[in-house]
């Protein structure tokens, strides 16, 4: 476990204050730095910085060499040794600086006057480094890049960039060396690498005993063409390097063709090392593939797990080096995949065997995960590869805790390791006498798929399946043999060999039996199959003889597949597949259907129906050639009692599936008849046409079978045929309706005003033993002017004028034959005013058609019902209504004056003149009441009374919600009791609307 020690932390800290130290340092007298502020401690900035740098040039140190604030390691923050050493400076200027002020003593502060002498340049100072000198060997340059690193390197780390050097012009590099610079030793550094962006282009090199770094590669490590930055990154040694300083410098390099550059002035930065605790990474190789073909994917070629310890860390990148017989082109597709996820793009592999992943940062939590590489094989049969971690530095994760540090892996023995290498995996191939193919009769020409013609041409009647195996393998050739299954001297003629597709060999006539007569196929096109892949070896011919006859029907064709060879595209070597036999093509003639469509098995229709489908047949060609369906004979067959008479049919239609309609008329009569429809439609092979038989009936009754014959011809085999489909029957019936009732729950007669919604619901029963849909309904309302819309079974009705209503319903509503179904109608009300005349105006519903189709049948409709029908309750029209009038009795009272006998609280909808109340009153035990008072909250209300009714002079206007509270005189109660107010008769309240007076005879809520 790396701690932090004393020697590095001032460096560490002074970056972690935003100490940025320069690559290296130059003295110059030509310029200095321009001060524009005073400073003092705690101050930061890059003035600050500088100011350090001239105070270290001048000879007036801020720190000793290797900590913040020397020479090379200046910070931007200004602390107590930036003082001190601002203090001797001020002092050696005293007579400049200080005498002005009548001071002998420096202050620390960094103020005008030492501002002015500063900028006055009264000595060398330092300023920022150059990029180095450019050194020029034949067609190239090189120099360092404008930025480069500057950060503190950590003991023990990977993947450390040192310096980035460009390399300008054209030319192959072979050749580089650079020297360890620094405050450090040859050891601290343990492998170091060149990069090319994100790829590795070189194997580890270690420094020598002179600090020298050498890389070399005969065909070249990398070209120029152009610009291009090469950067330099090394491991760190983990022990006794805390406190060191390291860097690179180019001293060399060679280009192809030319003699080796010797190089100067080309120096990175001097990087300090400072020690901290960074994650640990544990790498144990794992078990990958071992086999696989050419054509596989997704083959793991490499395996580990790995452990992650301390900190998280986070993938960067990785390099392996592929090694073996197997050419660089055998993967392709090669992407790395951490617990199972891919993490950053697929990899290529170089000219050198290397490929690189870069992991775009992929966060790794600590604790155990999985990481293999896999890649598609492309190439490279019979031979063999393996995939190889040349160094735990070549997998790059960076420590989560310390931005820029990355991680050395190690093994599980703690320590790091070389050439981690994969299992060895064998690429399969063809192998010489050895079948390298899988070759079968291919499965879907089974079934009506295997059947052929007599007389067709161009008929399959076998197919193989070829699947490769190992390596690509090209087609080369093989002998095709036919056979059948009874004795005959039968031949088919221009036979014809397919692969995947493509004619490779046609015209040959093979008879039966095939001894003398196979088809050598010397060619089969060439065609490279791919392990796995799949080709599809198909024979065809005429099933016709030499001299042009058919050949027999009823047998069965047998294709062999014979000394089928093929050659392995990379090992070369010949292989031959097994004889293999193809499925049976079984040969016949035409296999045509004429019958009766499964769909259609007859049903009802009503007497007076329009477009009632009463057959359906169906021409299916079949799996043997195409058909001419030329004419279909409809038979009718009347049945019944009384019976069917062909004259309620007023027009019989065919109709195809092809869109095409024919229409013929049918006569009269009770006995069977015959109706031709004349047709020339071409069904191809496979293939099905319906035709649907419709007619239009008036007034039938009994019932009517329809049954038919095809008439069609093979287009192949010219053979003509007739069938016959059994009769489908369609019955009639007519739908009956009941007496039509309101229903109990029906809104009953009532005021109404705008908006009203009232419900009537009527109950209509079927009849005769038959359930039926209702369709359509009509009704009227007797008062159009006050209604403005109807609802049926809460459908809006269509307003048809002078107070008729339609609806045809979405669903429509089954009546079940003995019992009754309801039919809700909903009338909402226009709003009366005092100039449309509706107010005092009555509105009823009645209706006036129903339209119905008895249930189950085809089609048809049922004419206007007209049995009796209930009119709904009267709804009778006002601009306000009283919506209830309630009365409440008083709580318990006794003998006195002035005594609350209880409430009569009436509701409206608008503004209404109350002009009788009717009420009255009674007290319990024995007890009186006399001297009536009604009030409306304190005010009191004005009457004469005439019995029970009350008339309130002059009316009383009200809206919304009103009380009318009931006070009494009572006498002679032999004790306390309780107190009653009750409504008198609703037919002696009155109100008026301003302008009918009616009564309360109307109002919903009346108790």
């Amino acid at each position: 476990m790396n701690k932090i020690k004393t020697a590095a932390f001032a460096v560490i800290a002074g970056v972690l204050a935003g100490a940025l130290f320069a690559s290296a340092q130059v003295t110059t007298t030509s310029s200095c730095y321009q001060f524009t502020r005073n400073l003092k401690v705690g101050n930061t900035g890059a003035d600050v910085k500088a100011l350090q740098q001239t105070l270290n040039a001048r000879g007036f140190t801020v720190a000793a060499a290797g900590h913040a604030g020397s020479a090379g390691m200046e910070t931007t923050y200004f602390g107590n040794a930036t003082k001190n050493a601002l203090i001797k400076w001020q002092e050696a200027n005293a007579s400049k600086v200080l005498a002005a002020w009548g001071l002998t003593s420096g202050t620390g502060f960094f103020g005008t006057a030492s501002r002015a002498e500063m900028n006055n340049c009264g000595g060398s100072v330092v300023v920022p480094p150059t990029t180095g000198t450019t050194t020029v060997s034949g067609p190239l340059t090189v120099s360092l890049a404008q930025v480069q690193p500057n950060n503190v390197l950590v003991a023990g780390q990977a993947h450390a960039k040192l310096a980035d050097i460009v390399f300008s012009g054209t030319g192959i590099v072979t050749g580089v060396q650079l020297q360890r610079t620094g405050v450090s030793n040859n050891n601290v550094l343990t492998n170091v690498y060149l990069y090319e962006g994100n790829t590795k282009i070189s194997d580890g090199a270690s420094v020598m005993a002179d600090g020298s770094i050498r890389f070399n590669f005969g065909t070249g490590l990398f070209s120029v063409t152009g610009s291009k930055t090469i950067s330099v990154f090394a491991d760190v040694e983990k022990n006794n390097t805390s406190g060191q300083s390291v860097g690179v410098a180019l001293t060399g390099y060679t280009i192809a063709g030319n003699a080796p550059a010797v190089v100067s002035g080309v120096n990175g930065p001097n990087l300090p090392i400072g020690s901290a605790t960074l994650a640990d990474v544990i790498v144990t190789r794992t078990t990958n593939q071992n086999q696989a073909n050419i054509g596989d994917q997704n083959v793991n070629i490499w395996s580990a797990g790995i452990n992650v310890l301390q900190h998280d860390v986070y993938f960067v990148g990785g390099s392996f080096r592929m090694i073996g017989s197997a050419p660089f082109t055998a993967l392709s597709n090669v992407k790395l995949y951490i617990d199972g996820v891919q993490v950053g793009n697929a990899a290529a592999i170089d000219a050198a065997g290397r490929l690189s992943f870069s992991g775009g940062n992929q966060l790794v939590r600590s604790g155990y995960h999985t990481l293999n590489v896999r890649a598609d094989v492309a190439d490279g049969a019979g031979r063999t590869l393996q995939l190889s971690l040349e160094q735990g530095s070549d997998f790059l994760f960076q420590d989560a805790q310390l931005v820029g540090a990355y991680v050395l892996p190690v093994n599980t023995s703690n320590v790091p390791f070389y050439n981690m290498t994969g299992d060895l995996l064998t690429i399969g191939a063809c192998a010489s006498g050895v079948n390298c193919t899988i070759l079968t009769a291919d499965a879907d020409f089974a079934g009506t798929a295997a059947r052929a013609t007599t007389g067709a041409s161009n008929q399959t009647i076998g197919k193989f399946k070829l699947t490769a195996s190992g390596e690509p393998i090209r087609l080369m050739s093989a002998d095709i043999d036919v056979t059948s299954s009874v004795v005959n001297t039968d031949a088919v003629t221009n036979v014809s060999v397919y692969v995947n597709g493509m004619a490779v060999s046609s015209g040959a006539t093979i008879g039966f039996p095939a001894a003398s007569s196979s088809v050598h196929l010397n060619n089969l096109g060439g065609v490279v199959v791919n392990p796995g892949q799949s080709v599809v070896i198909e024979v065809k011919a005429d099933l016709r003889n030499p001299n042009g006859t058919n050949i027999a029907g009823s047998q069965n064709l047998t294709v062999k597949l014979n000394n089928l060879q093929v050659q392995g595209t990379q090992s070369r070597n010949i292989s031959t597949a097994p004889n293999t036999n193809s499925l049976q093509a079984v040969v016949g003639g035409t296999s045509a259907v004429f019958s009766k469509s499964s769909s259609f098995s007859g049903g009802t229709a009503t007497v007076n129906a329009q477009e009632v489908k009463i057959g359906s047949f169906t021409m299916s060609s079949g799996y043997a050639e195409g058909v001419n369906l030329t004419q279909i004979d409809v038979v009718i067959t009347p049945s019944g009692t009384p019976s069917f008479d062909r004259s309620s049919i007023s027009s019989l239609t065919l109709k195809s599936s092809n869109g095409q309609n024919y229409q013929r008329t049918v006569g009269s009569g009770t006995t069977v008849a015959t109706t031709s429809f004349s047709l020339f439609d071409s069904i191809p092979v496979n293939s099905a046409m319906t035709y649907d038989v419709f007619a239009n009936f008036n007034n039938a009754t009994g019932s009517v079978a329809i049954s038919g014959v095809g008439h069609f011809t093979g287009m192949t085999s010219n053979v003509v045929a007739t069938q016959t489909v059994a009769a489908v029957t369609t019955n009639f019936g007519a739908a009956s309706l009941g007496s039509i009732t309101l229903n109990s729950n029906s809104d009953g007669s009532q005021f109404v005003t705008g908006g009203t919604q009232t419900k009537s619901v009527f109950l209509i029963p079927a009849t005769n033993g038959n359930n039926v849909n209702l369709n359509t309904v009509e009704l009227k309302v007797s008062n159009d002017a006050a209604v403005a819309g109807v609802k049926i079974n809460g459908q809006d009705a269509v307003s048809q004028g002078n107070g008729n209503y339609q609806v045809v319903l979405n669903s429509p509503i089954a009546l079940t034959s003995g019992f009754g179904s309801q039919l809700p109608v909903d009338v909402i009300f226009n709003a009366p005013t005092n100039s449309n005349s509706l107010s005092n105006t009555t509105t009823k519903v009645d209706i006036t058609y129903l339209g119905t189709s008895l249930a189950n049948t085809s089609a048809g409709t049922q004419g206007t019902y007209t049995g009796s029908v209930a009119a709904s309750n009267t709804f009778t029209s006002a601009i306000a209504i009283p919506t209830s009038v309630k009365a409440t009795s008083g709580s318990t009272v006794n003998n006195g004056s002035g005594i609350k006998l209880g409430s009569i609280t009436v509701n409206t909808n608008g503004a209404i003149r109350i002009d009788d109340l009717t009420f009255n009153t009674a007290v319990a035990n024995g007890g009186a009441v006399s001297n009536i008072v009604i009030k409306r909250g304190n005010t009191t209300v004005t009457h004469s009374v005439t019995g029970s009714v009350y008339t309130l002079t002059g009316g009383d206007i009200v809206s919304g919600n009103v009380t009318y509270d009931i006070y009494g005189d009572i006498a002679s109660m032999g004790s306390s009791g309780s107190a009653t107010v009750s409504l008198g008769a609703a037919s002696a309240f009155k109100w008026n609307d301003s302008v009918n007076t009616f009564t309360g005879a109307g109002i919903k809520e009346y108790n």
